[in-house]
C-alpha cells in the first residue's frame, strides 16, 4: 500500500487532463476534424464505459460501510477504486464525445451525453470532498448512483432502442390488418425497416445521416444520396446497399447485424421498382406481381367456409337492377347480398334470398327504408356474419330482433336512433367484434355503458362535433386510360358514401361552393386535368387528387428535335412525343425524353389550313429524383413568313417533395393556323434551397407527349356529344334488362303496352308503334292537344293541366298485366305524372324515359311536388344536358343540338329487341310488324291490322 500516494497523485492530475480534452470537444463540437486513428479510440466507448459503472457503484457502496473508515488499508483501497473509476469515467466521456461526431444526433444523445458528464463531475467532486461531511458524501453518492443508472439507460436506448429494457414485459398489441385494408409501405415495408434498419438509422443514432424512423426524414435521404427513387433501382440507396456482397463494407445491414431474408430483400426491391409509393393500398397492386404475392402472405387470409356453393344460375337470377348477389371471391362459396335504389325496393324481395341463405355471410341494406318490416327471418340464416343497416329507420323491435342473431360478427346500424331497450339488446351480443353506431343519438353515459358491456367489441361512435375534426381521405379516380381518341369515362368514388365529392376539369383546385358535385360518371372529349376533393360537414376536406387525360391530336407533317436529350434518356427521339403511348410513372422506363443541361426544343410543320384549338404537353415530376416542372415554356408560331412568340410563361414550381406523378400543361391558341410551331421548355438550373439533395445540382425535365388539337366543325362535335351519351345511357344495362323482362312478361300474358308522351316526347310513342320489327300489341295514346301539329304553343299549356290525364285514360282499358311506357324530358308537368299515377292505380307497371340532370334541377308542377322519376316503377335516364340542347357555338349564348329524341329512341328500341330475344328463349314467337315497303312485309302487316284494328286507336 506504500505506493498508493504517488499513484494517487498521478491519477488525480490525470482527471484534469480528461476534463480538459472533453471540454474542448464539447465546446468545439463538429468544427473539429477528428483524425481516423482517434476515431478508433472513440469507438472504444461501449467497451470502456463498463469500468466506471462497476467501480463507481462499488465506491458508492463503500461510502455506506462504516468499517472501511476504521481500517486504513481498506480506506486506501476504496480511495484507489474511486480514483480509478473517475479516470475511466473521464475516458468514457472523452471517447463518447469523439464517437458522437460520427452518426449520432437527437434528444436521446443529448441526455446520454450530459448525464455522462454529470457522472464524471459528481464523482470527481465527491472524491476531492472526501474529508467533508459524511452526510454530504452519502447524499452525493446516492445522486451519483441514480445518474449512473440514467446515463446507462439512455446509452442503451441509443444502441438498442427506447423500449429495449421493458420490451419483454410490455405486451404487444396484436395487429389484425386485413388484406383489403393493408398499405404496402405502412404494413409491409416499414416493419422490415423497424426490425432490420432502425437501430442504426433513428433519432440519436443516425448512420450516414439517414433516418428511417420518420417518413419525412427518410424521403430526404442520407449523405450518400436519395434513399429511394421510385422506379429506379440503380439510383436508390436502399436497393444499392442491400444487394452488395456481404463482405462489402457498404452492404446493409452490416455484416455483424441480423440480415434480411431473401423474401424481405425481394419485397424491398419490388416496392422500389413499383414506384416506392407511400400510400399505395395492397389491393391496388397487380395481383400477378411478386410484390403482391409476397406481401399478401403477411395478412389475415380470407376465411375458409365449409358449406356448399350455391347454384350459379340461381345466384345469377337473384341479380337485377336493384340488388346484387356476388361471391366473396371467385374461389369462395360465401355470398354478399346488397340492395340499392330506394324507389325500387320491394320488401317482399328479401324472401328471394332464402334460396341462398346458407351461403350469405353479408347483407347490405344501407339507406333502404325498413320501418315496420319483419327482420326475424335473418335469425334462420346460419352463416350471416356481417349486417349493414345504416340509416334504415329501424325501430326498437327490429333492433331487438337483430340482437338475437347469434352468428353476427359485425353490425352497422349508424343513423338509427337507439332507445334504452335497444341498447340492452345490443349488450346481449357478446360475439360481436365490430359495432358501428355513428349518429345514433347516444349520450356519453350510454356510450360508456356499451363499451363496458361489450369489452371485446370494437365500437365506432363516429364524430360527435365536440372533439377533434379529422381530415377526409382523398377520393379515388378510375379511368381506363390517359390517351383517348373520341371520349373518355372517368369515375370518382369515396369509401364514405355520405361525403360530397367536388371536382374540376381544368386543373384548378376544387372548392366547396362553386365546383360541380360528382353524381354520375364524367365523360370528357378534350384534354385536361381532373382535380377532386371530398367534403363533409364536421370534417376537414380531403387533399385534392388529380389525374390527366389527353385527347389524341393531329399528326404534324414533319417534326424534329432542335436540341438533343440526355444520352441515357433518348427514348425514341422525336417520335416519343407522337407515338400515342402513355408513359409509365417511371423515368427509367425508356418512354420519356430527359433533359438537364439544355432546354427541350422541338419544331413541327403543320397544314396551314388547320385551325388549332390548344397545345398540350405531358410531363413527369418526381422531386426525389431531381425531376421538376420546366422553369419557362416558350411557344412560337411561324405565320406569314416570320416567327412570333405567342406563349412565354413560367409554370408553377414545386415547393416540396411529392410522389412521382404525370402532369399536363395546356395552352389555348384559338383560331390560329401556323405553318410551323416551335416549343421550348427550360429545365431547372439547380435544386431549390429546400431540397435535401446536394447543391449545386442540375435538375431534370422529363417529357412524353405533345398533343395539338384542332377545333372540329359543329356537326362532328355533335357526333362526339351523342357518342358520349350513348356510352353513358347503356351503362344502365341492368335497368334496360329489367324493362325488357317486363315487356316480355306483358306480351307473354297477352297484355298491352301503352305508350305516350307530351310535346316532342310523343315522337317516342310513334317510334315503337306500327314499326318494322315492333310489337303489334302496342296501344299509343295520341291526344292531339298534347302533340305539336295543331298548336305547339298550346300543347305546352295543355301538358300542365291537372286531371286531364284521368279523362284521357277513360278511353283506354288499362289492366293488371299491362305496361305503360312514358316519355318526358323534364318530367315535371302534371299530365305526364298523372298518366303514371293513374296507370299504377289500375295495376299496370310504369316505365319512364326522362332527363335526370334536367329533372333534378327544376321544381315539380304537379300537386304532389314530385317529378316523374320519383313516382314510376322504373326510370331510364336519357343522359341529356339541362335544357336538352348540348352544343356550344362560338358567339352564341344558348346551346343548340337537342338529344332527348335520339337518345329516347335508342333506349326504347334496346328494350324492345331484348324483349323479343327473351320471348324467343321461352319459345314464344311474338307478333311483330314488318316494313310495309316490302311485298312480304305488307302482306304480313295486313293480317295484324285486320286482327287489331278495332282494338288499337290509330291503327
Amino acid at each position: 500500500m506504500a505506493r498508493y500516494p504517488k499513484s494517487l497523485n498521478f491519477l488525480e492530475n490525470l482527471i484534469f487532463v480528461w476534463f480538459g480534452f472533453a471540454l474542448i470537444i464539447t465546446v468545439a463540437g463538429s468544427s473539429i476534424q477528428i483524425p481516423e486513428w482517434l476515431q478508433v479510440f472513440g469507438r472504444s466507448h461501449p467497451l470502456v464505459l463498463h469500468f466506471p459503472i462497476v467501480l463507481l457503484l462499488l465506491g458508492v457502496c463503500f461510502s455506506f460501510v462504516p468499517a472501511i473508515e476504521q481500517n486504513p488499508d481498506l480506506k486506501k483501497l476504496a480511495q484507489f477504486i474511486w480514483i480509478i473509476g473517475i479516470n475511466f469515467a473521464g475516458i468514457s466521456v472523452l471517447a463518447g464525445l469523439i464517437l458522437s461526431q460520427e452518426d449520432y444526433a437527437g434528444e436521446t444523445l443529448n441526455l446520454h451525453q450530459w448525464t455522462g458528464w454529470a457522472v464524471f463531475i459528481i464523482a470527481a467532486v465527491l472524491y476531492f470532498s472526501k474529508d467533508y461531511s459524511k452526510t454530504f458524501l452519502k447524499t452525493g453518492s446516492l445522486i451519483l448512483a441514480v445518474t449512473v443508472v440514467l446515463a446507462g439507460h439512455w446509452g442503451a436506448s441509443l444502441t438498442h432502442g427506447e423500449t429495449f429494457l421493458l420490451a419483454p414485459i410490455i405486451p404487444e398489441e396484436p395487429t389484425q390488418t386485413n388484406l383489403a385494408e393493408a398499405e404496402v409501405f405502412k404494413d409491409v415495408i416499414q416493419p422490415i425497416f423497424q426490425s432490420k434498419c432502425i437501430s442504426c438509422h433513428k433519432e440519436g443514432k443516425v448512420k450516414g445521416k439517414l433516418r428511417l424512423d420518420n417518413v419525412k426524414e427518410m424521403i430526404k435521404g442520407g449523405k450518400s444520396g436519395p434513399f429511394v427513387v421510385g422506379g429506379n433501382l440503380e439510383e436508390s440507396l436502399l436497393t444499392q446497399r442491400i444487394h452488395l456482397p456481404l463482405e462489402e463494407k457498404k452492404h446493409m445491414p452490416p455484416k455483424d447485424k441480423t440480415q434480411l431474408s431473401e423474401e424481405e430483400r425481394t419485397l424491398l426491391t419490388e416496392w422500389v421498382k413499383a414506384g416506392a409509393v407511400l400510400d399505395l393500398k395492397l389491393h391496388e397492386v397487380d395481383s400477378s406481381s411478386s410484390l403482391f404475392k409476397l406481401a399478401s402472405l403477411r395478412f389475415n387470409p380470407e376465411p375458409v367456409y365449409s358449406f356448399e356453393f350455391a347454384d350459379l344460375d340461381q345466384v345469377s337470377e337473384l341479380n337485377n337492377y336493384y340488388r346484387t348477389v356476388e361471391p366473396l371471391s371467385p374461389e369462395s362459396p360465401a355470398l354478399i347480398a346488397s340492395y340499392f335504389g330506394i324507389a325500387a325496393f320491394d320488401p317482399a324481395s328479401l324472401t328471394d334470398l332464402e334460396e341462398v341463405k346458407e351461403q350469405i355471410i353479408q347483407l347490405n341494406l344501407d339507406k333502404i327504408p325498413l320501418t315496420g318490416i319483419d327482420l326475424s327471418f335473418l335469425k334462420s340464416w346460419p352463416n350471416l356474419e356481417t349486417l349493414r343497416l345504416n340509416f334504415t329507420q329501424l325501430d326498437e323491435s327490429q333492433i331487438l330482433e337483430i340482437s338475437e342473431i347469434q352468428t353476427l360478427k359485425s353490425l352497422a346500424i349508424s343513423g338509427n336512433k337507439l332507445s334504452e331497450k335497444s341498447i340492452e339488446g345490443l349488450l346481449e351480443m357478446q360475439k360481436l367484434r365490430q359495432l358501428f353506431l355513428w349518429q345514433s343519438g347516444l349520450s356519453d353515459e350510454q356510450k360508456e355503458k356499451l363499451k363496458k358491456g361489450l369489452p371485446r367489441t370494437k365500437i365506432e361512435f363516429g364524430y360527435d362535433d365536440r372533439g377533434i375534426i379529422y381530415p377526409l381521405n382523398q377520393p379515388k379516380i378510375e379511368q381506363e386510360k390517359v390517351l383517348f381518341k373520341d371520349s373518355l369515362e372517368i369515375k370518382l368514388s369515396h369509401p364514405i358514401k355520405t361525403v360530397e365529392v367536388r371536382y374540376t376539369l381544368d386543373g384548378s383546385e376544387p372548392d366547396s361552393l362553386e365546383s360541380p358535385i360528382y353524381q354520375n360518371p364524367i365523360w370528357v372529349n378534350s384534354s385536361g386535368k381532373l382535380q377532386a376533393k371530398a367534403y363533409a360537414k364536421g370534417w376537414i376536406s380531403s387533399n385534392s387528387v388529380s389525374s390527366i387525360f389527353m385527347k389524341s391530336g393531329i399528326s404534324p407533317r414533319d417534326r424534329k428535335l432542335l436540341s438533343q436529350p440526355s444520352p441515357n434518356y433518348k427514348a425514341k427521339g422525336i417520335e416519343t412525343l407522337f407515338d400515342q403511348v402513355k408513359g409509365k410513372n417511371n423515368h427509367t422506363s425508356g418512354e420519356w425524353l430527359g433533359y438537364t443541361d439544355e432546354p427541350s426544343w422541338i419544331e413541327m410543320e403543320l397544314d396551314p389550313s388547320t385551325k388549332i384549338k390548344n397545345i398540350g404537353l405531358s410531363l413527369l415530376y418526381h422531386e426525389s429524383a431531381y425531376i421538376f416542372p420546366p422553369t419557362r415554356v416558350e411557344i412560337e408560331f411561324f405565320e406569314n413568313g416570320s416567327w412570333k412568340k405567342i406563349i412565354n410563361e413560367q409554370p408553377r414550381q414545386s415547393t416540396k417533395i411529392k410522389e412521382i406523378r404525370s402532369d399536363l400543361i395546356q395552352y389555348k391558341v384559338e383560331n390560329r393556323s401556323p405553318e410551323k410551331i416551335r416549343i421550348k421548355l427550360y429545365p431547372i438550373a439547380s435544386l431549390p434551397s429546400w431540397h435535401p439533395g446536394p447543391v449545386p445540382k442540375d435538375g431534370f425535365l422529363w417529357m412524353k407527349s405533345c398533343s395539338i388539337n384542332m377545333k372540329n366543325k359543329a356537326l362532328f362535335r355533335f357526333q362526339t356529344e351523342l357518342n358520349i351519351r350513348f356510352k353513358k345511357a347503356f351503362l344502365q344495362a341492368k335497368k334496360l334488362e329489367k324493362a325488357a323482362e317486363w315487356v316480355a312478361d306483358c306480351i307473354s300474358k297477352n297484355g298491352w303496352i301503352y305508350t305516350t308522351g307530351t310535346g316532342h316526347s310523343h315522337i317516342l310513342a310513334e317510334e315503337i308503334f306500327y314499326r318494322a320489327g315492333g310489337f303489334a300489341r302496342i296501344r299509343p295514346i295520341f291526344h292531339e292537344a298534347l302533340m305539336l301539329h295543331q298548336s305547339a304553343s298550346e300543347s305546352t299549356e295543355f301538358e300542365r293541366k291537372p286531371d286531364l290525364a284521368a279523362k284521357i285514360l277513360n278511353d283506354y282499358p288499362i289492366q293488371k298485366n299491362d305496361l305503360f311506357l312514358l316519355s318526358s324530358n323534364s318530367g315535371r308537368n302534371s299530365v305526364i305524372l298523372d298518366f303514371a299515377l293513374e296507370a299504377q292505380k289500375l295495376g299496370a307497371k310504369v316505365i319512364a324515359i326522362t332527363n335526370l340532370t334536367h329533372s333534378q334541377q327544376v321544381t315539380s308542377r304537379h300537386s304532389s311536388g314530385k317529378k316523374l322519376f320519383e313516382v314510376v316503377d322504373l326510370y331510364l335516364d336519357n343522359c341529356g344536358d339541362f335544357g336538352d340542347a348540348c352544343l356550344e357555338i362560338e358567339g352564341l349564348e344558348m346551346k343548340v343540338g337537342a338529344t332527348s329524341t335520339v337518345m329516347g329512341t335508342a333506349l326504347l328500341q334496346a328494350i324492345m329487341v331484348q324483349a323479343v330475344e327473351l320471348l324467343m328463349k321461352k319459345n314464344i314467337i311474338p307478333e311483330l310488324f314488318s316494313s310495309s315497303n316490302t311485298d312480304q312485309g305488307e302482306k304480313q302487316n295486313q293480317a295484324l291490322i285486320a286482327k287489331y284494328k278495332d282494338q288499337v286507336k290509330g291503327l
